[in-house]
């Protein structure tokens, strides 16, 4: 395949005024215009209406197949139909690449399958999906984006729940310089925001595979960038009080799992003092210290909010979401009451 222009990729939707010929204007014309109208009702979280439009306009070949399937796949994802979503995705990345923008759409598309088989803990064909897409980006020189963060990161939280911490350590590390230098070189509150999506994934990895040492150094750098954020004019304080609650339950579980147990309680009051925590996501994920800690009523007691935080995300209860976000989330709650009937018999 031909060697694309990075410039090129970065000027994407400019692309369509250079082209020559009438015909071919037009056509990049119509193409810009697909693009607003797509970016309207993704606006307006009106996902019927993507894929109506990827539909049409790829059959009028105004969109690229790999295009036409990832909006198609990001509205199967919002809509809960995720073997939809799956399906689409994976076509997205058996596309021929053919334009800068098919570049783009290959490299979010492989992002969130990637993504999406991790969280239904398929790690092997995760890593299957990013190895691949890593090494095409790299020919490419498409390499300085979020996208391919995310695919080390992925790649390297797959190797952690596979045993492999030393595979996982060397992508994280080149994780963590290239956050570095794209906050550096891009300093705004998307390149600090996307940065912290990713090493909250690694923390939350090395966290859920007992590795509560490497944890605690990872969480030292989520707060350093985290505080950094904290500077930049217009960024939402809100935003920066869930990302310091997450940091300070992160650092109790870990803090739990090796043993400091007066520490660990204190960075969960830390986070308590939060806004977020009084909030039913906040509630949920502080069920993970209070488990480790075996405090089995104040843990009950969190997740009873459950069922309205999957009301609130318009949670469909299909056969698949079931099985692969609901029943984990139920067997910890199951756990826990059992736990706590346990805990009070003991106390008669």
């Amino acid at each position: 395949m031909m060697k694309l222009n990075k410039s090129k990729i970065l000027l994407v939707a400019l692309t369509a005024m250079l082209f020559s010929s009438c015909r071919e204007h037009h056509v990049a014309q119509h193409h810009v215009a697909v693009d607003s109208l797509i970016n309207i009702v993704y606006q307006a979280r009106n996902y019927d209406s993507i894929l109506s439009l990827a539909d049409l306009h790829q059959q009028e070949g105004t969109l690229s197949n790999i295009e036409a399937c990832y909006w198609r796949g990001y509205a199967y994802s919002r809509l809960r139909k995720i073997r939809m979503a799956e399906i689409e995705w994976k076509r997205a990345v058996s596309q021929t690449i053919e334009t800068d923008e098919d570049l783009i759409y290959y490299a979010q598309s492989a992002n969130r399958l990637t993504g999406l088989l991790y969280l239904k803990a398929e790690y092997g064909e995760a890593i299957q999906v990013a190895l691949p897409a890593i090494r095409l980006l790299k020919e490419e020189g498409y390499t300085m984006n979020n996208d391919y963060f995310n695919l080390l990161t992925f790649i390297g939280s797959c190797e952690l729940k596979l045993d492999q911490p030393e595979g996982a350590a060397n992508n994280f590390v080149q994780v963590w310089q290239a956050y570095q230098q794209i906050t550096k070189t891009v300093h705004s509150i998307n390149s600090y925001t996307s940065s912290i999506v990713g090493l909250v994934t690694i923390v939350d990895a090395y966290i859920q595979t007992e590795h509560y040492q490497e944890a605690l150094e990872w969480i030292d750098r989520l707060d350093s960038m985290l505080q950094q954020c904290r500077e930049l004019p217009g960024v939402r304080e809100s935003y920066i009080d869930k990302q310091w609650a997450r940091i300070c339950l992160y650092r109790a579980s870990a803090l739990e799992g090796l043993g400091k147990k007066a520490e660990a309680a204190k960075a969960y009051n830390l986070a308590l003092q939060t806004q977020y925590a009084k909030t039913g996501d906040g509630k949920v994920e502080a069920s993970n210290y209070l488990m480790a800690a075996h405090r089995w009523n104040e843990a009950a007691d969190n997740l009873e909010v459950l069922a309205a935080q999957l009301g609130t995300y318009d949670f469909r209860m299909t056969q698949e979401t079931i099985h692969t976000y609901l029943l984990p989330k139920c067997r910890g709650y199951l756990d826990l009451s059992g736990a706590r009937l346990c805990h009070r018999l003991a106390e008669t």
